[in-house]
């Protein structure tokens, strides 16, 4: 994205009035930019500057984030005005429910935290669509034709004890790391078939896609006799940039069909501020994509930024900020939109 852009998306600002924790102000400092008033007339960049016939409405100051900017220009006695609009950068959020139709209390919770971390001063907006989440049933799926290719087989026989009633494997239990998978097909992470099956059913492209299950399966032993599972208490963000399709050619899977976000029901405790703010901090790890969200850009120093892995808060800063809305990438990301007129 040209600096230009970050210009309008930014806003055009007055010295004046602005708040001293501002964000916005905060990225502009980032890209070095010390003087706030931002635009072009019939003149130099400096002579707009100072220019004592044209002024410009304080994005700061406007109450209903983004609304519409107004450029005023006057000279002997006549005026102009011209309204300016900048377009709002959307998340689109699609909740999908693995199994009955109750609502979850902690839902709730996660968008309260996902739209106060990631809207701060409405520089993006977190939309939940539709409204109220969907659901899609629990499908039992058979253990795999080749025992070599994943755990599933041997952890059937921990299910078959510990938990009799589940119907493992399926869509309740999804499997997110598969040690015996990923040393199958040689890979870092390969999709598994928890998720190609998840999301072959709940999927919306272009979407931020959160798969809500009883259990996110982390099976991180490697005991090659008996298996048991690691239960993720938390949410887990699977992308392009760790997990390979289930193939012999290498290949990553596609960001904008395939990434998702899982989210555990088994242990969360809707009053636990560590639980509230999961998918807050999963959207982190789709939208930033760096290199390692939880240290990058100093989060890993900062004991309360959304992506610091025990902390409580829901804070970000001005170079998350950044990276999440693309002034740095040379790819876009497939998430982020322009608001539709609704």
């Amino acid at each position: 994205m040209t600096k230009s852009a970050l210009f309008l998306l930014i806003g055009f600002l007055k010295v004046g009035g602005v708040p001293p924790d501002s964000m916005r102000l905060e990225i502009l400092k980032e890209f070095d930019i010390k003087d706030y008033k931002v635009g072009v007339l019939n003149g130099s960049y400096a002579e707009l500057l100072d220019s004592p016939i044209a002024s410009f409405t304080s994005y700061f100051s406007t109450t209903n984030l983004p609304d519409k900017l107004s450029l005023i220009a006057s000279l002997n006695g006549l005026s102009a005005t011209i309204e300016l609009k900048i377009k709002q950068p959307v998340v689109y959020v699609n909740l999908v429910q693995v199994g009955g139709s109750e609502p979850i209390p902690i839902i709730a919770e996660w968008k309260k935290w996902a739209i106060s971390t990631w809207g701060r001063e409405n520089l993006l907006e977190i939309k939940f669509i539709p409204q109220d989440f969907q659901t899609i049933n629990n499908d039992p799926l058979g253990l795999p034709w080749n025992a070599l290719e994943s755990l599933e087989s041997q952890m059937k026989a921990y299910y078959s004890v510990h938990e009799p009633v589940a119907s493992f494997p399926d869509l309740l239990h999804l499997i997110v790391h598969d040690y015996q998978a990923n040393r199958f097909y040689k890979r870092a992470e390969t999709f598994t078939r928890q998720l190609e099956e998840a999301i072959k059913r709940g999927r919306k492209t272009g979407r931020v896609n959160v798969f809500i299950a009883k259990d996110v399966v982390t099976s991180l032993q490697t005991d090659p006799i008996f298996q048991s599972p690691s239960d993720f208490k938390a949410g887990w963000t699977v992308r392009s940039k760790n997990y390979f399709r289930r193939k012999e050619a290498e290949e990553r899977i596609d960001d904008d069909l395939e990434s998702l976000i899982c989210q555990s029901t088994r242990t969360v405790v809707s009053s636990d501020p560590f639980y509230q703010r999961t998918l807050a901090h999963e959207l982190g790890h789709l939208l930033i994509a760096s290199q390692d969200e939880h240290t990058d850009f100093g989060a890993g120093a900062d004991e309360e930024n959304i992506m610091n892995q025990t902390h409580t808060s829901n804070k970000l800063n001005a170079k998350q900020f950044i990276w999440g809305l693309g002034y740095e990438k040379i790819q876009k990301s497939p998430f982020i939109h322009e608001a539709i007129n609704e």
